[in-house]
């Protein structure tokens, strides 16, 4: 297996910070705050420009606008002081015009990590908290620049935290739900996503016995990856341990694949992992 290696102009070495993926088009931030979109499969980048410069406290998320002929790139900024805040404020870049341009939106009324949003056919998906209410699943359409909160499915009791958010073939959600009581691992997955229904409809995929397994349950809380034939989970490490683990039905654990601790100044991190289709889309 090779690696994928992503230079700038004068072919040097660019340290990535931060991806996030979308349609087969990696958007990337740099240790030292640039933004570039990169398409491993043409060898083809494009770096995003900004007049005020990107603060530590900006994520961003590329989507794109569902046309009739064709897609239309974006990409969503947001930013505020902590880096999750209730009081964020946002930006659009469109990849037609070059340009950004500020997105009006009243303040969010509960607590939202940006940093950790995944990508689902076009729109980005994040696990958002807080407002007097249980955890949800919050949205954001690129096509219509709306923000949408759905719910997360009917948990037993409220000894649980969503621990993580991913995608499953670019087709539906998935979520890691921990039980603190029992340490047990649910995953969820919706059963057929529609970005215009009124709800998600979930059903729980299996479950996982991190005692029985001998997993600390704080080392499955990023993002994970299905092999929907064989009922098998890639799950990835966002505690102490350098590892990340496949595990299977009935708390089979198949192998454990270790890596090296990635420093970002002071800060440690880890892996973020997910399912990538090679594209042949021109930036």
């Amino acid at each position: 297996m090779g690696t994928l290696d992503l230079k700038d102009s004068n072919s040097e070495q660019v340290d990535i910070a931060h991806v996030f993926h979308c349609d087969g088009l990696l958007l990337c931030t740099t240790k030292d705050k640039k933004l570039v979109v990169w398409n491993p499969c043409l060898g083809e980048t494009r770096w995003i420009q900004s007049k005020t410069g990107y603060t530590s406290y900006s994520t961003f998320s590329l989507g794109y606008q569902n046309n009739k002929s064709c897609r239309s790139y974006k990409i969503l900024r947001c930013w505020d002081h902590h880096g999750y805040s209730q009081k964020v404020r946002f930006e659009i870049y469109e990849f037609t015009s070059d340009t950004w341009r500020r997105l009006d939106q009243t303040a969010l009324e509960y607590f939202v990590i940006f940093l950790k949003g995944v990508s689902l056919k076009g729109n980005t998906f994040w696990i958002a908290t807080g407002g007097g209410k249980k955890d949800d699943v919050l949205s954001f359409d690129f096509t219509t620049e709306k923000f949408k909160r759905w719910s997360l499915p009917a948990f037993q009791n409220d000894n649980r935290i969503t621990t993580g958010l991913s995608v499953v073939r670019d087709e539906n959600l998935l979520v890691l739900n921990l039980c603190f009581i029992t340490q047990q691992l649910d995953i969820w997955v919706t059963k057929k996503f529609d970005d215009t229904q009124a709800a998600l409809a979930w059903s729980k995929y299996f479950t996982v016995d991190l005692l029985k397994s001998k997993r600390n349950m704080w080392s499955v809380v990023a993002t994970a990856v299905i092999y929907q034939e064989k009922k098998v989970v890639l799950c990835c490490s966002d505690g102490r341990r350098m590892s990340m683990d496949m595990v299977g039905e009935d708390d089979v654990c198949f192998t454990e694949i270790c890596y090296e601790e990635i420093k970002y100044g002071n800060e440690v991190r880890w892996p973020f992992i997910f399912n990538y289709v090679p594209s042949l889309v021109h930036i």
